[in-house]
């Protein structure tokens, strides 16, 4: 199987002006979580209530796959879009006039709407939360903007989480004074069928 290689992505969680959060961010996503409906399931066991509309509802990011590594909290998020078409080039050659001077050999473009059940992947991100340490790798259309929208939703007024009054940032400098020496070392992160294997 081939390998692929992504740059990561860090971030420092913190409120706004620089003050520390009430509870790591790792320990929010976590209760968060773990936190349970009036049925008993915890949020870790109901996908449904991990999708969250963006862009005015044209798109949806839905965290899919979650995991407590009991060292770190891991997720992989999707962009998906509610509504759309994909062009697909049918790779079979048929000769067309395009102009009165030219008759070219061409593939056509035909665009589908995703299968009944199914949506269109837009973008995707897995991240790996370490106490306030927040690390990320993206593909295609997912922006950072699209993870911090993300977590503002699910980490506020919820149990376990924040409260609504408290706005947090995710800071891209990289301090080392502001580092205690909490992170470790991850030589790894392996995403492969339903296993999550964090090397460190």
């Amino acid at each position: 199987m081939a390998t692929a290689y992504h740059m990561v992505h860090y971030r420092r969680v913190s409120r706004i002006g620089g003050e520390p959060l009430p509870k790591t961010f790792e320990t929010c996503c976590r209760d968060v979580l773990g936190s349970s409906n009036t049925a008993g399931i915890t949020l870790w066991n109901r996908i449904q209530d991990r999708i969250h509309s963006a862009d005015e509802g044209k798109q949806q990011i839905i965290l899919n796959r979650v995991a407590d590594l009991s060292s770190a909290v891991f997720g992989e998020m999707c962009l998906v879009e509610t509504q759309g078409i994909q062009p697909l080039l049918q790779q079979v050659p048929s000769n067309v006039t395009l102009s009165s001077l030219t008759i070219a050999e061409i593939f056509s473009l035909e665009e589908r709407q995703a299968p009944e059940g199914s949506k269109f992947i837009r973008g995707m991100a897995y991240w790996l939360a370490i106490g306030d340490h927040f690390f990320f790798v993206k593909t295609q259309s997912m922006a950072p903007r699209y993870l911090r929208h993300y977590f503002d939703w699910l980490l506020k007024g919820r149990p376990g989480g924040l409260p609504m009054d408290i706005e947090f940032e995710l800071q891209a400098e990289f301090d080392k004074t502001k580092l205690p020496g909490d992170i470790g070392e991850i030589r790894s992160l392996r995403v492969k069928g339903g296993r999550l294997r964090n090397s460190r």
